[in-house]
């Protein structure tokens, strides 16, 4: 017990070397790992998004949805509410869109043409009144006689698009106030007629149900080669319903990742009830990096590029009239 010696002897078996780099963090394992993991993370992301999303993306997904073709597609254009008839300038991108559906309609019914369109939409906002105005003239633009007629009574666009009062028209021509020729209007230094919407009527819906339309749109098919109808959204009245089923058959308008699946389907639906024919949809406003796809399926749908360079070559150079000549016929 009175001993001195230690129990535990400690010696230097060989010095320390000090090391050169630090242990932890450990930078470039940290990297690596947060790349797999943020990678993991995006494409989860992505996946549940995909699932998720109920917006119409393509032109399958319509064909899928409404079992009519898909006659064109439109891009997107940041500009589109400052211009709102692209179709004028012919060397544009976006007009090529136009020109598609242009081509693809005259494929549409070869047995039984087709003069009076009625152009609609499911919902609001979906690009319907500028896809109107601009197939209006791009028809016109090769070599057809067009009549631009402006049927939603309730949020009349065509006036305000192309610089025309809509005070007098197809408001005043049906209830008799006004004969046709005093109601047409001439734009674009006589490239179309327009038909605007006249006075606001407390019925829309009976007023362009009446028999006094369908007798309208007769006259008008004997008048122009084709008959370019603007109507209300489907799923809020029963207008472009009831529109479709006297003309020749209804264009469904449809915006890239707005739209959803669900409103067309019911849009339709509610075309199909009436008895009203679908000849075809639209895609608006989808991105210029899929403009590829959209192009390359209406070339493959209608006509072959080479037929519309040479259809081109023959339309007259439309872009002098930015500043349309508008004044009662």
């Amino acid at each position: 017990i009175g001993s001195t010696k230690p129990p535990v002897k400690v010696t230097v078996v060989e010095p320390a070397i000090a090391p050169s780099s630090p242990s932890s963090p450990r930078g470039n394992v940290n990297l690596a790992l947060g790349f797999i993991l943020g990678l993991g993370l995006g494409v989860g992301w992505a996946l549940i998004r995909e699932q998720l999303d109920r917006t119409v993306k393509s032109t399958d997904q319509l064909g899928e949805l409404t079992g009519a073709p898909n006659l064109g597609v439109v891009l997107f254009d940041d500009d589109a509410s400052a211009n709102h008839v692209s179709a004028l300038d012919t060397r544009s991108v976006k007009s090529e869109g136009y020109r598609t559906i242009r081509t693809n309609m005259q494929f549409v019914s070869i047995d039984d043409p087709v003069s009076s369109v009625v152009v609609t939409s499911a919902v609001p906002n979906d690009g319907k009144t500028t896809i109107s105005c601009n197939l209006a003239v791009a028809l016109a633009q090769g070599g057809h006689k067009v009549c631009l007629m402006e049927a939603d009574l309730r949020n009349a666009q065509v006036g305000p698009f192309l610089g025309i009062s809509p005070a007098v028209g197809l408001t005043d021509v049906l209830s008799g106030r006004q004969s046709l020729e005093n109601a047409l209007v001439k734009w674009g230094r006589g490239l179309i007629d327009v038909l605007p919407a006249g006075k606001a009527p407390p019925n829309p819906s009976e007023l362009l149900s009446s028999k006094h339309m369908a007798i309208l749109i007769d006259q008008l098919e004997k008048q122009y080669d084709y008959v370019i109808i603007d109507s209300a959204p489907l799923l809020l009245v029963s207008d472009a319903a009831q529109l479709a089923a006297h003309a020749g058959g209804a264009l469904l308008v449809v915006r890239y990742g707005q739209t959803s699946r669900d409103a067309v389907t019911r849009a339709a639906t509610a075309l199909a009830q009436v008895n009203a024919r679908m000849l075809g949809t639209v895609i608006n406003a989808m991105p210029a990096k899929r403009r590829g796809y959209g192009y390359g399926y209406g070339y493959g749908y209608g006509a072959s590029s080479k037929d519309s360079d040479r259809a081109d070559a023959k339309e007259p150079d439309a872009r002098e009239p930015t500043s349309p000549s508008a004044g009662p016929r």
